[in-house]
């Protein structure tokens, strides 16, 4: 207890507004004057003397922290009844190792801030493995000549560190310090033993996860694959002898994670160093011993995990086309998960607390998982996510069989729905695992509790970064910006160099509305651009009403002169896919279209609203049409077309890819994620799923008014056109039409494969293809 100097004796207001109160009774004047009730006075007695025991408490911390002194945890591992003698002496003997400090000046630098940082916010002491932080303090403390993991640790603690707090030097000194890393790591990977060792394979696992929390792009930076592929190689140089210790062990753990994750996302065929060393693994006693311990589980879930990435990789290259096959592999996957998860132990098992009052942003839908610890949280999350995809798998391919199963459908959609609910609920537990680096009384404060949120559930982006489906994707997908923000001259530009559908393109659309009875009233062609799509369909009906959101696009439209079948001027509007004319006056009117058409737009759109608006103003019986056209090929008749294509390629992967938009990846991969009625979270029940069609054009097929060969001109501005060239454009103003240009330096590129093949200069030509896709869908006749 402290003795304070006398407190004041003014009414509560006063205080707070820190003015001389008059002290009146029954109420001050002041307030008075406000017209306040005057709320009175305290006890002066009952607060001269304090209790500050906490205050002190927090002052002593503060002390302490102004030397930053870093101690390696004491492990405190208990012994297992079923442990063999000897299974914790590493930890036993990490246990007994004296505190590793380091005296730090009052105004630490950048690097020993995100070392700081990187230790307490990614390296939990409190996991299931004590010793994993005390041998990475101890090896960051090491001062060997090559230090990779030192560095990579620095890295990766000021990236994080420049998220949380918004800091742009940081963020550039951890690129830095990355690109110091990566030269270590080199040097590192040509030393026979260095290559092979804990810390190498460690720090190449902390770059990929440096490219994890830097890229700033939603699909994955070739970097992260780069570090996952290198990893995999030195996984197979470490071979048999890395499961002789629990480190080597857990980091191979640690390592197929982040392999298996690539492998999905990839598309690829687990590689064989992952399934030889999983064998090792699998066999050796070292898995024996944690099964005892309670730390690895009596089923192995990664066998099944490497049978779905195979799947995926398959089903990309199209070695497994019989849907009835994939069913059946999809629905033997997702049963074997399901039977990990009942085999699992009492001690696995978690509890859901619910928790009425607790805050949105803190637990989810109010509720908490109580998980044994993190590492089985980790488990949980990674099952959840793998049931997640292989059902997405089921719902792919139903939808592409002419008879789907709708029970299988239904109880696809809802394993995803609770699935992902589950995922997200852990957070809240998963966070209690996780400490905060900074808090107030150490001098930091984070602006926001979404702020604490987003850098305490690390853990929790792995899974949820593999659980977007057909369903939810729309969700995610930004706004359209570039072509809607299109003025008249940027849409001339546009429909000046684009080429019109071939006719068997619009043939197509006709053929299957007319030979299910659809009329030809209206058509209404959404995201219509410059009106090509509406040019080629106007004259089989009566009225053409095109919907686009940008004004200058619509100008070119209305130029064009557009008129029907019964010569009525085609009306060009602006309004959004998601709201298809209800915004205009009159209204598009419900059950007043025969045909809705989505020519290279439905990527832009949000499924989840257009589809509903398109039930409510499609007639009976009446037709979706919506087509895309893939990336520009190079026509196997080209000279050096096999260079050129890859001269592309490495355009599209270097140049553009950080300009991809969401909807850029549904157009290359040829809309088969693009979301249907059936596949949104609430589906649209008008549509007949038994109606929907997929037809493909390969590149030896027209699916553009024949693609002539163009000069090196034109090539120019109509790739200067794409959704990502105009990004680009945009974000480097003052490089446009320079040298460097990075389509002046891909059409030089190609020109210099050109002349390389015979073909003269000032006769160069570009010969294009592309792959096109028309999906095809009915409404209902009766709902």
């Amino acid at each position: 207890m402290v003795f304070c100097r006398a407190p004041s004796k003014g009414c509560e207001l006063c205080r707070k507004r820190k003015v001389k109160c008059d002290e009146g009774r029954p109420g001050c004047l002041k307030c008075a004057r406000l017209k306040q009730k005057c709320p009175g006075y305290r006890n002066v007695d009952q607060v001269r003397i304090r209790d500050e025991s906490d205050r002190v408490a927090r002052r002593c911390r503060q002390e302490e922290n102004l030397s930053m002194v870093w101690t390696s945890p004491q492990a405190a591992i208990e012994s297992s009844q079923n442990n063999t003698q000897g299974f914790r002496k590493e930890y036993l003997a990490a246990s007994r190792q004296p505190p590793v400090t380091i005296a730090r000046p009052l105004s630490p630098s950048s690097h020993d801030l995100g070392a700081n940082f990187f230790f307490v916010k990614y390296s939990p002491k409190d996991c299931t493995f004590n010793n994993h932080h005390a041998w990475l303090t101890k090896s960051y403390f090491d001062q060997g000549p090559n230090n990779v993991l030192r560095k990579v640790i620095e890295a990766v603690g000021m990236a994080g560190l420049s998220n949380v707090f918004d800091t742009s030097h940081i963020k550039s000194q951890a690129r830095a310090q990355y690109s110091a890393a990566l030269a270590s790591m080199q040097q590192a990977l040509h030393d026979p033993i260095q290559a092979v060792s804990d810390t190498t394979f460690m720090a190449l696992m902390l770059l990929a996860f440096f490219e994890t929390i830097n890229c700033e792009i939603l699909d994955r930076c070739p970097e992260w694959v780069a570090h996952i592929r290198a990893g995999a190689a030195v996984l197979e140089l470490r071979g048999h002898d890395q499961f002789s210790s629990e480190r080597g062990g857990m980091l191979y753990v640690q390592f197929r994670s982040y392999l298996l994750l690539a492998c999905m996302q990839e598309h690829v065929a687990v590689p064989n160093a992952l399934v030889k060393a999983t064998f090792n693994f699998q066999t050796g006693t070292l898995r024996q011993n944690w099964q005892r311990a309670n730390i690895a589980s009596p089923g192995s879930i990664t066998e099944i995990c490497f049978r779905l990435a195979n799947l995926r990789a398959a089903l990309k290259d199209q070695g497994a086309i019989d849907p009835q096959a994939i069913r059946a592999t999809a629905l033997e996957i997702d049963a074997d998960l399901e039977t990990w998860r009942a085999g699992l132990p009492p001690s696995w098992k978690y509890t859901t607390v619910s928790l009425s009052d607790a805050a949105n942003d803190t637990h989810f839908a109010g509720k908490m998982h109580v998980y044994p610890n993190l590492w089985i949280a980790e488990a949980w999350n990674s099952w959840r996510a793998a049931r997640v995809l292989v059902n997405q798998l089921i719902l792919q391919n139903e939808a592409r069989l002419p008879d789907p199963d709708s029970a299988l459908t239904d109880l696809a959609l809802s394993t995803i729905r609770q699935l992902c609910i589950d995922i997200c609920i852990s957070t809240g537990r998963i966070n209690q695992f996780l400490i905060l680096p900074f808090s107030s009384d150490r001098g930091y404060t984070l602006e926001t509790s979404a702020r604490k949120q987003a850098i305490r559930t690390t853990v929790f982006l792995l899974p949820a970064s593999t659980m977007a489906t057909p369903q939810s994707a729309s969700a995610l997908f930004p706004k359209e910006k570039t072509f809607s923000s299109y003025n008249r001259d940027q849409g001339k530009a546009y429909a000046q160099v684009r080429r019109d559908y071939h006719p068997k393109v619009y043939q197509a659309v006709i053929d299957y509305h007319s030979s299910t009875g659809g009329g030809f009233d209206t058509v209404l062609d959404v995201g219509c651009g410059p009106g090509l799509a509406a040019r080629g369909l106007a004259p089989h009906f009566a009225h053409v009403l095109g919907l686009d959101p940008s004004e200058g696009m619509l100008a070119i439209a209305r130029s064009m002169g557009i008129v029907s079948s019964t010569s009525e001027p085609a009306r060009f509007e602006i309004s959004t896919a998601e709201e298809l004319g209800a915004n205009l006056s009159p209204a598009v009117a419900d059950s007043s279209v025969d045909l809705i058409t989505a020519s290279n737009a439905a990527h832009w759109f949000d499924m989840s609203g257009f589809w509903p608006s398109a039930a409510r103003v499609l007639k009976p019986g009446g037709t979706v049409a919506i087509w895309t056209s893939g990336d520009i090929r190079a026509h196997p008749s080209m000279p050096n077309s096999a260079a050129i294509q890859a001269a592309f390629d490495h355009h599209q992967e270097r140049n553009m890819k950080p300009y991809f938009e969401p909807g850029s990846l549904l157009v290359r991969g040829r809309y088969v994620d693009l979301p249907l009625p059936w596949t949104l979270a609430q589906p649209v029940a008008e549509f007949d799923q038994t109606t929907f069609v997929r037809q493909e054009w390969d590149p030896s097929e027209e699916f553009f008014v024949g693609l002539p060969e163009a000069d090196m001109d034109t090539f120019e501005k109509m790739m200067a056109t794409g959704s990502a060239e105009t990004r680009w454009r945009q974000a480097h103003p003052d490089d446009v039409g320079t040298e460097r240009d990075v389509l002046k330096i891909l059409r030089q590129k190609i020109e210099q494969l050109l002349h390389e093949a015979g073909v003269e200069k000032g006769n160069e030509k570009i010969k294009a293809a592309v792959y096109g896709v028309l999906l095809l869908v009915k409404k209902k006749t009766a709902v």
